[in-house]
């Protein structure tokens, strides 16, 4: 499921924006399907601008109410009115058009053996910039390889002087899997949790709750569109993408 809302705050109508003929909702679902994991691909939208236009090119999608304060709730009402069904769920985010098929690989790699109510992903992180950055949500885990805790903080904290190269610091991926028993707990929780009022992190509500998050670690990197300058990055690898083909 594509979670798509019409209004950022950031970018204006994001999921509008067009990259090379084609709106970046569409692009992300075009990624999704030709990934070839899902059998089912849909978009739950919360406006009637973005529902013309995926009637234009034909794509499924739901409206959701324009209350849902995440793409996760979204999902759940979806669910609960059972306009999808299946045993594990997927939230695609709308400003991923480029999630690498090897990030994919990793992810559904863990969701094979995973025993937990979600599934997401982390890379280890690259810059110091990046450690420092409260945009860039950090988590560790325990020796399973599940979610023990996220931040928007440096963590571990290193006491000791520690080389960079040395640290072992991970960053979240935002690509979420709920299996159907998970996604039901979610519906059952009271919203905006102590963790996650902090840190505006949804998935410390999970672990508040006493959810299990599986973590699947990947070296692959992703650009998501966030800003102007985000989106016009973007532009220029799918311009260089298509002049390949002519």
């Amino acid at each position: 499921m594509i979670p798509a809302r019409l209004n950022s705050s950031r970018l204006k109508h994001k999921v509008l924006q067009i990259i090379e003929g084609k709106a970046l909702v569409e692009r992300v679902f075009v990624k999704a399907v030709e990934s070839g994991f899902f059998d089912q691909v849909v978009v739950a939208i919360d406006d009637e601008q973005i529902g013309a236009y995926l009637e234009k090119v034909g794509i499924e999608y739901f409206m959701t109410s324009p209350d849902c304060p995440s793409g996760t709730q979204r999902l759940i009402e979806l669910v609960e009115d059972k306009k999808i069904e299946g045993d594990f769920f997927v939230n695609w985010q709308a400003d991923e058009p480029m999630l690498p098929q090897g990030l994919l690989i990793d992810f559904f790699a863990k969701v094979e053996i995973s025993d937990a109510d979600v599934v997401t992903v982390q890379r280890q992180i690259q810059s110091k910039e990046h450690v420092d950055s409260p945009h860039v949500v950090k988590v560790v885990t325990d020796h399973g390889g599940k979610a023990l805790y996220f931040s928007r903080s440096p963590i571990p904290f290193y006491r000791e002087e520690v080389d960079f190269a040395d640290k072992k610091i991970f960053e979240h991926v935002g690509l979420y899997g709920f299996f159907a028993h998970g996604i039901k707990k979610i519906a059952k929780m009271q919203d905006n949790s102590f963790l996650e009022s902090c840190e505006k992190l949804e998935q410390l509500r999970f672990l508040e709750y006493g959810l299990s998050i599986d973590v699947a670690t990947t070296q692959f990197a992703s650009i998501g569109i966030d800003t102007p300058q985000d989106l016009e990055r973007v532009r220029k690898y799918f311009k260089k993408e298509s002049q390949l083909f002519l």
